[in-house]
């Protein structure tokens, strides 16, 4: 039962050392590391979410002047269409087809749904306009959607590449339409290039319908002036224009990298459902994200806003080693804390055994001394002489009453080994000398 009770007070007792005053050391020790592991952390917190921030914002910079850039290029293709109009003053449907195939749309600008080009046709020469088109073997060529009321119509006659999708768009007329149209008249006003809200393209009949916009590149008859909007309107010639499928355009534009963000882009000033024009991921509703920015774009007379939020896996890279530095500087210091409480518990213990020693040293003195009084007390009574030979030290030793009983005075002779053998009887010598080396 002794045994048992000892083993279970054994961790009692380790326990309450932890929690002694003598290892107050060890829990100054322990605080301490941790208040320095948070400090560690917090700092590294600091630079985490600093370079997180730079990495985003580079992000949010490298998508807006890609998109920029991108529509800047398209623009190029435009005005390089345009002016091979006001060279040639008119361009037949062979000499646009050639010129389309030396751009190589599909390979050097991916999301380019075609280049086209939209007559202005008065009401009066609408009869004259759609039979000189059938007049080139399209004899189903028709201008849609019907309607005779219209001011002014601009019917697609030249897109390329003229098949799939495209021929859908073959006479429709875009001033139908009003954000269409709300582009192209600011575009003839001002005679510069302009871009359209959220469209649907004709060219939607089949899949995926997508969110569309134009871009139009206004053209004017080279004998009329355009040096007011009125006039630019009246010398209007037509369009040459590229219809874009968004999605489509902005893989083009942005690839097929992950940066891990979701982007969202709106056709308009305002985060609106209707005017939303592209998504590339939605990102989870439980975890908002941790880094959001709105970016206003203008675009050729459209404001565009984008929305980018940062995914999961964007907000992970950067704070992926935060749990195994914390589990690190709590061991650590659990460590040091364990550490410093043995070496002040064994030195306590140590100071513990010493006094035991101590106490006990003086208790042995203590009975040495009583044991020595007594032997003197006992010897001054018998009246005996008492001596002593120590070998090792080679020292003789006699008390004065056996100096006495030899005949001599305390001190007189030197206490050596060989003393002894000068007071014994020659006689005896050999016999004690014997008896000795036994």
């Amino acid at each position: 039962m002794s045994e048992t009770a000892s083993e279970h007070s054994a961790p009692v007792n380790k326990v309450r050392q932890l929690f002694n005053w003598r290892n107050s050391i060890a829990w100054i020790v322990l605080a301490f590391t941790l208040l320095v592991q948070l400090a560690i952390l917090k700092h590294l917190h600091a630079n985490e979410q600093r370079a997180a921030s730079q990495q985003f914002e580079l992000l949010v910079k490298k998508t807006t002047q890609s998109i920029g850039k991108r529509m800047l290029n398209h623009e190029q293709v435009l005005l390089g269409a345009a002016g091979l109009f006001e060279a040639s003053g008119e361009v037949s449907r062979a000499q646009w087809h050639a010129y389309n195939e030396r751009l190589h749309l599909a390979e050097r600008y991916p999301g380019i749904q075609g280049v086209g080009f939209a007559k202005a046709v008065l009401p009066d020469e609408r009869t004259a306009h759609v039979q000189s088109v059938r007049d080139e073997g399209f004899t189903d060529y028709d201008v849609h959607p019907p309607g005779n009321d219209r001011s002014l119509y601009m019917p697609i006659i030249y897109l390329e590449p003229f098949r799939d999708r495209n021929l859908a768009a073959f006479g429709y007329d875009m001033f139908a339409e009003p954000v269409r149209r709300h582009a192209m008249l600011q575009a003839a006003e001002s005679g510069q290039t302009h871009i359209t809200g959220k469209v649907t393209l004709q060219q939607e009949t089949h899949g995926e319908v997508q969110a569309g916009i134009l871009m139009y590149v206004p053209l004017y008859h080279s004998d009329e002036p355009t040096d007011s909007p009125p006039h630019r309107l009246q010398a209007l010639k037509g369009f040459v224009y590229s219809p874009y499928r968004v999605n489509d355009l902005m893989r083009g534009i942005l690839g097929a990298a992950d940066p891990n963000l979701s982007l969202h882009i709106y056709a308009g000033e305002q985060e609106l459902p209707e005017q939303l024009i592209f998504v590339s991921r939605n990102p989870p509703v439980a975890e908002p994200a941790q880094y959001t920015k709105v970016v206003r774009l203008d675009l050729y007379g459209q404001t565009w806003t984008l929305r980018l939020d940062s995914l999961p896996g964007f907000d992970g890279f950067f704070h992926t080693n935060n749990k195994l530095v914390i589990g690190l500087g709590i061991g650590l210091s659990l460590l040091l804390f364990f550490l410093t409480s043995s070496l002040s518990l064994r030195r306590s213990h140590a100071e513990a055994l010493a006094r035991q020693m101590t106490e006990h040293i003086r208790e042995i003195k203590r009975a040495l001394q009583l044991s020595e009084e007594r032997l003197s007390l006992a010897l001054k009574g018998s009246n005996d002489g008492l001596w002593d030979l120590h070998l090792e030290a080679e020292t003789f030793y006699a008390t004065p009453r056996a100096w006495h009983m030899l005949g001599y005075r305390p001190g007189e002779l030197n206490s050596d080994l060989k003393l002894w053998e000068n007071v014994l009887v020659p006689e005896d010598l050999p016999q004690a000398r014997t008896q000795l080396a036994q």
